[in-house]
């Protein structure tokens, strides 16, 4: 994905930031979609035995965690209430391989669903629009296309990580992002002298 959008960006230079902000928004829709299509398609978790027990546990987190959000969908259960909710709201998972893992760890796993669970409808919208109000106005800053390409593919790669793995909240997580924008801006401010 990262080299797809990096060559598209090398390309279509003045393309790939107008592309960004059609893609976004999309991305966000096709990720809820294909995760209620994982978690509550039949046929899907038909296919579960097949893959690794490591995905079929987030399949199951987030099956359980949708069924939290509907249970506080507008504003949530609290912030970072993942790990406090794991303890008394989750049940145990068993595998064939006789392993048990909790059907909430400390977190969900999941870019959308982290936020939708902890500070619910209302609260994501505003994470959502400021990430993106962020993103366009980097978008703005006069880069170089090797830059921006660079920049919006970190930023596709951090995303599609995101979506399965790590604590939205975790502080070296939203570290690694903050210096990928610093040092775009960096640059930025280095290519203007």
């Amino acid at each position: 994905l990262a080299s797809v959008i990096y060559l598209f960006g090398m390309a279509f230079p003045q393309r790939l930031s107008t592309a960004f902000k059609i893609m976004f928004p999309l991305g966000i829709i096709s990720a809820l979609i294909a995760t209620y299509l994982i978690t509550c398609s039949p046929q899907i978790i038909f296919l579960l035995d097949k893959l690794p027990e490591s995905f079929i546990h987030r399949v199951y987190i987030w099956k359980n965690v949708i069924a939290l959000i509907t249970e506080k969908p507008w504003f949530g259960w609290g912030m970072d209430s993942s790990a406090i909710i794991s303890n008394f709201k989750a049940n145990i998972l068993q595998f064939n391989s006789g392993e048990t893992w909790s059907l909430l760890s400390h977190h969900p796993h999941h870019l959308l669903l982290q936020p939708l669970l902890e500070i619910g409808i209302v609260g994501t919208a505003f994470y959502l629009l400021t990430i993106y109000i962020i993103f366009i106005e980097i978008l703005k800053t006069p880069l170089v296309p090797k830059v921006r390409n660079v920049f919006i593919t970190v930023t596709a790669s951090y995303f599609t990580v995101a979506f399965s793995s790590f604590s939205l909240w975790a502080s070296w997580w939203i570290a690694a992002f903050l210096m990928a924008i610093y040092f775009v801006k960096l640059e930025s401010v280095g290519s203007k002298s």
